[in-house]
């Protein structure tokens, strides 16, 4: 790896993949890399994604950035809120920002109920959703939910706006997560729109049917977002400004790492 031609103050906001693969590549470079996150612990959606049955070796990718963090005496602060003011009072060359995506909330009648959870909260918390559960959203975000939550015994209904299932997932991981669902009996409605949720249930409309389909809560897993408000805060004031992981353009957890490890590369 070619060291740096001139050494910098690197600021990685967020410890997602991203930013980690980021910060070690700068790093090992001989740049002075600082991380700060909003969390209590580095990771990111690391967090999330092994949760799902079948998928605690994604904690292995943790403790190796962990690991390359501490030998590269990489400064870490955790539980702090990056904002602009905060940024330029650390008066850093270069600022990645990796602070992740941001989940769509879709516009549903209904959906600023109580019992409406993104699929976020569902796997970071030990939460009571009842026997029954809507999992609006059939991408890998939404099978994997309803997976975790079928695996605990609650009765799971997925609904997918468009054809087709977890198109997004490899065929490899794809086919035995499917035979799961189809194991615990796990209903799959697709071309179903969902036209409002109520306390008790979810009216939908599918093959040009309304149905009503009682549910004690709802997941939304609809999918995720670029989030850009604080680059576009800091354009003015950051000559070396760049963007990496999720926050620039949602993706997987590899897309991420490649895109970390040739950002590190050119700063």
């Amino acid at each position: 790896m070619p060291p740096a031609e001139r050494k910098k103050n690197v600021l990685v906001v967020g410890g997602g993949p991203g930013g980690l693969e980021t910060a070690v590549t700068a790093a090992r470079r001989g740049h002075n890399v600082t991380i700060w996150d909003k969390h209590e612990e580095l990771g990111g959606l690391i967090a999330l994604a092994e949760k799902p049955p079948r998928k605690a070796e994604f904690n292995e990718i943790t403790k190796y950035y962990k690991n390359c963090v501490n030998q590269l005496n990489i400064a870490v602060k955790l539980g702090i809120e990056a904002n602009k003011e905060l940024i330029m009072d650390f008066k850093p060359d270069v600022v990645v920002l990796a602070i992740g995506g941001e989940f769509i909330r879709p516009s549903i009648e209904g959906i600023d109920q109580s019992n409406v959870y993104m699929a976020s909260d569902v796997l970071t918390n030990n939460m009571n959703l009842g026997k029954k559960v809507v999992v609006i959203g059939g991408g890998q975000t939404g099978v994997e939910v309803a997976d975790y939550l079928a695996e605990k015994g609650i009765s799971v209904t997925i609904i997918k706006r468009s054809s087709g299932i977890a198109g997004d997932m490899p065929h490899a991981v794809k086919v035995p997560l499917m035979l799961n669902l189809q194991d615990y009996g796990v209903r799959i409605l697709t071309n179903t729109k969902v036209k409002e949720i109520k306390a008790n249930g979810i009216l939908v409309i599918r093959k040009g049917i309304e149905e009503f389909i009682e549910a004690d809560s709802f997941v939304i897993a609809v999918g995720m977002k670029a989030q850009n408000n604080l680059e576009t805060g800091l354009k003015a004031f950051v000559q070396e400004l760049y963007t990496v992981g999720d926050c620039s353009k949602p993706g997987k957890i590899m897309d991420a790492v490649h895109d970390g490890y040739e950002l590190g590369l050119s700063i």
